[in-house]
C-alpha cells in the first residue's frame, strides 16, 4: 500500500496546462525528489496535493483510499503537511503560537500559554530541536525558521511531508541539520516529497527522483542509478551545451562601471548594510553571497535608488557621468 498515489492529475490556468496527466506513487518511509526547471509545474502539483489549488482532473489516494483534498484543512486532516518555498510563519508570534495557530485543541476563549509552551517543548525533545517555545520567530535565524515550519507540519500530525525547495536559503551546515530530521522521519515511517534544484542534495537524501518538464513527467528513476547528465536531459530535453572558458584579453583594459564607497543602509530597525565598499568592472559578474536577510535586498535597493542610503552614497559610473542615488 502506497503512502500517496497520484493518478492522472491535470491542472490548467486558462489555456496554460501547468500539470498534464501526472501520475506517480510515494512509498511509506520514502523520500521522493522532484526536479524540474522553473515553470515545470512542481509547485503547482504540490499545491494541488495540499489542497491550496486543487487539480481540475485526476485522483489522489492516501494509504490506498481515495481522498478529496479541496482545502489545506482537508490535507492536514488526511496527514499531509507542506513547507512552502517562502516562509509562512507569523514573525511577531512566538514559536509555540505559530505551531498552535488555528488549532482549536489549543486555542479557545483563553490561551493557556504555559500549557502550550510545555506541550511544544515536549514535542521538540522528540526531534532534538533545541529552540525555546516562547522565542519570537523574528529573532531566529532563517535556518531555524525553516525547521520551525517543519515542526509545525509534524505537530499537526503530518505523515506525508511536502518540502518545496526547503534548502534554498540554508547554509550547508543548516542543510545537514535538515537532512538529519528527514532521516529521522523516514525511520518513523513518514514519507517526504522533496523539491530541489540541487542535484547533489537529491543524490544524498532521496531514494527516487521524478523529473517534470513542461508540466509532464519526463522520467522517474532510482536515485542510485541517476547521474547529472541524465537528469539534465530529462529536465531540458537535450544535452547541456559545454561552455568554453574564455580568458580576459589583456589588450582590453577593464573599465569601472560601478563603485560603491562606504555605503550604509538601514532597514526598518537597524543598519542592514554597514560601510560597504566595492567595484564592478566591465565584462564582469560580481556575485553577492550570503544567507537570506543579511543585507542583499537593501544593498540592491540602495544602488537602484529604491532605498535611501545613509552616509556616503553609491556612485554609478558610466562612460560619461556618475550618478548618486538618493
Amino acid at each position: 500500500m502506497y503512502a500517496l498515489e497520484i493518478q492522472g492529475v491535470t491542472k490548467t490556468f486558462g489555456t496554460l496546462v501547468a500539470n498534464d496527466n501526472i501520475s506517480f506513487t510515494l512509498d511509506q518511509g520514502e523520500v521522493l525528489a522532484i526536479l524540474g526547471e522553473n515553470g515545470a509545474g512542481k509547485t503547482t502539483l504540490m499545491r494541488g496535493i495540499y489542497g491550496m489549488d486543487p487539480p481540475g482532473r485526476g485522483e489522489i489516494y492516501i494509504r490506498g483510499q481515495a481522498a478529496h483534498v479541496a482545502t489545506p484543512k482537508d490535507a492536514i486532516r488526511l496527514g499531509i503537511g507542506m513547507v512552502h518555498q517562502h516562509f509562512m510563519l507569523m514573525n511577531q508570534f512566538t514559536v509555540a503560537e505559530n505551531l498552535v495557530l488555528g488549532m482549536q485543541k489549543f486555542t479557545g476563549k483563553l490561551l493557556n500559554r504555559r500549557a502550550i509552551n510545555r506541550a511544544i517543548s515536549e514535542f521538540f525533545q522528540r526531534y532534538q530541536f533545541d529552540v525555546p517555545a516562547d522565542a519570537r520567530v523574528k529573532d531566529l535565524p532563517v535556518g531555524l525558521q525553516r525547521r520551525v515550519e517543519i515542526m509545525k507540519a509534524l505537530f499537526r500530525g503530518a505523515e506525508i511531508l511536502v518540502l518545496d525547495e526547503p534548502t534554498a536559503v540554508l547554509t550547508p551546515q543548516e542543510t545537514q541539520s535538515l537532512f538529519a530530521i528527514i532521516r529521522q522521519l523516514q525511520k518513523e515511517g513518514k514519507s517526504v516529497l522533496f523539491i530541489s534544484h540541487k542535484l547533489d542534495e537529491v543524490k544524498e537524501i532521496s531514494q527516487r527522483v521524478m523529473v517534470l518538464r513542461l508540466g509532464r513527467v519526463s522520467g522517474i528513476v532510482d536515485t542510485k542509478d541517476a547521474d547529472a547528465g541524465a537528469m539534465a536531459r530529462m529536465m531540458i530535453g537535450r544535452d547541456l551545451a559545454v561552455l568554453e572558458k574564455k580568458g580576459t584579453d589583456p589588450a582590453q583594459p577593464r573599465r569601472k562601471v560601478l563603485e560603491v564607497k562606504d555605503l550604509t543602509v538601514r532597514d526598518d530597525k537597524k543598519e542592514a548594510v554597514k560601510g560597504l565598499s566595492f567595484c564592478v568592472y566591465s565584462n564582469e559578474i560580481l556575485g553577492v553571497a550570503g544567507v537570506d536577510g543579511n543585507g542583499q535586498k537593501e544593498l540592491a535597493e540602495a544602488i537602484t535608488g529604491l532605498r535611501k542610503a545613509q552616509g556616503a552614497a553609491a556612485l554609478l559610473w558610466t562612460a560619461k557621468r556618475s550618478v548618486t542615488p538618493v
